[in-house]
């Protein structure tokens, strides 16, 4: 039998109908309104410290990037609901001399208000589906600003909502419909007569970046979960400063196909000095001015040589971060720059043209990179 998502709920067998509604395996999506969010939205102030580090190297170049990690829907709220989407993570939060409500996910989205509406009147055509309306994190929320929300949620969706004080284990689909009641609500703040607390519903979180962590996590999170509790899983993983030689890679990508489609040297340049500071984008240009730098070719593979401005020689691999300089050591290894100025100039050069060409055997290059960094110790 073909399940139609949009009414997967009202399709349940009748012996899935009088189970406890913790047993059954709800779809869910994560930061459900940040298809709200765009390029040009504003830093939220729920932004983890490596956005906030970001955004202080990278300025306004930086919302691009963070882009791609706040925006984890691209579907609207109707399309998820008719995808079959049943529970829904939202992250709100306030803004200054102003009284709507926004989703957040390290920047701002939109007013969440059309969103709820919207939540509501599929709700009202679809009388037998249920859903889970999780209001994880406030940022920027006091008690008055909690009072407004809970009672925006009460008047919205009023008898749809199932009372928390059901005892769970017995709360089913069937006693759901009885009541007619569609929204289960959980507010993470503080305790309300009708909103499900945090303990009913825990959302252990993995922080990590590890495939095989991840799945670990979650396996034993299940193994473990209450019986007397619902149980939401989280399968995402969490950016840290790790990833920061990843991001490095992808702006000087961006930066070099916006140089191929355009030639503007100007707009080069100012990506250049926004994302990496004037200082060192100067320092780079010089080594490059000065034909400092080389690109050393064998059929296999090519390596940049660096020569510094004491005559010293650094090698530089396509695709890696890293240098044996000084600067490398103490600003880049500890996170307070993104690069050094041998790397970037390696990479500049690359986008310009602008490198001499030397010829190597690839034992000649395997010799090379032995002693750039045989021995180096960080």
């Amino acid at each position: 039998m073909k399940l139609n998502l949009e009414y997967w709920v009202s399709e349940l067998p009748k012996s899935l109908t009088h189970i406890p509604i913790t047993e059954l395996a709800i779809p869910g999506s994560h930061d459900s309104f940040s298809y709200t969010i765009t390029p040009h939205s504003k830093l939220g102030p729920d932004a983890s410290r490596l956005v906030k580090y970001l955004n202080r190297l990278l300025g306004p170049v930086m919302r691009r990037f963070v882009y791609k990690w706040s925006i984890t829907q691209t579907c609207n709220i109707q399309t998820q609901l008719h995808l079959g989407i049943r529970y829904f993570d939202l992250r709100m939060a306030t803004k200054p001399n102003d009284n709507n409500f926004y989703t957040v996910h390290a920047l701002y989205g939109d007013p969440v208000m059309k969103e709820l509406v919207n939540i509501k009147e599929f709700l009202v055509t679809h009388t037998k589906e249920i859903l889970v309306l999780d209001f994880q994190h406030f940022y920027h929320f006091s008690e008055v600003d909690h009072n407004r929300l809970s009672s925006v949620l009460k008047l919205l969706f009023h008898n749809m909502i199932c009372p928390y004080y059901y005892p769970i284990e017995k709360l089913n689909l069937d006693t759901m419909r009885a009541n007619n009641w569609q929204v289960i609500i959980i507010y993470r703040h503080s305790q309300d007569d009708i909103f499900w607390p945090s303990s009913y519903w825990p959302t252990p979180w993995p922080q990590t970046t590890s495939y095989k962590k991840l799945i670990e996590f979650l396996e034993c999170g299940l193994k473990k979960r209450k019986q007397n509790a619902g149980y939401v899983t989280q399968c995402l993983f969490t950016p840290d400063v790790k990833l920061l030689p990843a991001i490095v890679q992808e702006v000087l990508d961006n930066l070099r196909k916006d140089y191929e489609q355009r030639s503007c040297i100007e707009e080069l340049l100012l990506s250049l000095n926004s994302v990496f500071g004037s200082t060192l984008t100067e320092h780079a240009l010089e080594l490059i001015d000065d034909g400092s730098v080389f690109l050393i070719l064998s059929h296999q593979r090519s390596i940049f040589q660096i020569v510094g401005s004491r005559g010293d020689i650094y090698t530089i691999m396509e695709t890696t971060n890293f240098c044996t300089c000084n600067f490398f050591k103490h600003q880049v290894l500890k996170d307070k720059a993104l690069c050094c100025k041998h790397f970037l100039a390696a990479k500049v050069a690359l986008i310009l043209g602008s490198f001499k060409t030397k010829n190597e055997t690839p034992e000649g290059i395997t010799s090379i990179m032995i002693s750039a960094y045989g021995n180096q110790e960080f």
